[in-house]
């Protein structure tokens, strides 16, 4: 992607939350609400990763638990925790997480 100011940045991919899964693991995201799409290559290329809620299209809010170390960074890197949505860590989570109230981004 180009901005304005004819600065060249990686385009930053959404990916979301396919079930009650380990975060740190690549199969555990896609690009698409629904489950489908290619699972990110790595968690470094400053991606956002959204643990789905209860606006998920339907199905019950994600509750995660990690299995290891998860690192999420890169440039406009985020973890969104939606609404309803749990993020457990049994192991070290590094990076910012933002979540949702009302349609307000807070970073916590």
């Amino acid at each position: 992607m180009i901005t304005a100011s004819g600065e060249l940045v990686p385009a930053v991919t959404t990916y979301y939350s396919n079930g009650n899964n380990a975060p740190n693991a690549l199969t555990s995201w896609k690009p698409n609400r629904d489950g489908t799409g290619t699972s990110p290559a790595n968690f470094l290329a400053g991606n956002i990763f959204v643990v789905q809620g209860t606006g998920n299209g339907g199905t019950t809010p994600h509750s995660m638990t990690t299995s290891a170390t998860w690192s999420v960074s890169g440039t406009n890197s985020a973890v969104i925790i939606e609404n309803g949505a749990t993020l457990t860590a049994t192991s070290a989570i590094t990076h910012r997480f933002y979540n949702y109230f009302s349609n307000k981004r807070w970073r916590l």
